[in-house]
């Protein structure tokens, strides 16, 4: 299910605006072009802004505290 149009987050998300976040940041440089460069800001894939990504959506899940 979504609302309005974002994923909604699972039960286990401790921080939901970051899961959010780091969805949008994910879906923009998940994909490499054909040059090998993210296909989004054409820097090395994967580029500073997915792997930033990445750690943002495992600490969304991760207990406050």
């Amino acid at each position: 299910m979504s609302i309005y149009g974002q994923p909604r987050e699972p039960n286990e998300v401790v921080d939901r605006i970051l899961w959010r976040d780091a969805q949008l940041m994910l879906g923009r440089h998940k994909t490499a072009g054909d040059s090998g460069d993210c296909a989004w800001c054409r820097q090395p894939f994967p580029c500073e802004a997915y792997q930033l990504a990445e750690r943002a959506l495992a600490v969304a899940y991760e207990p406050v505290g």
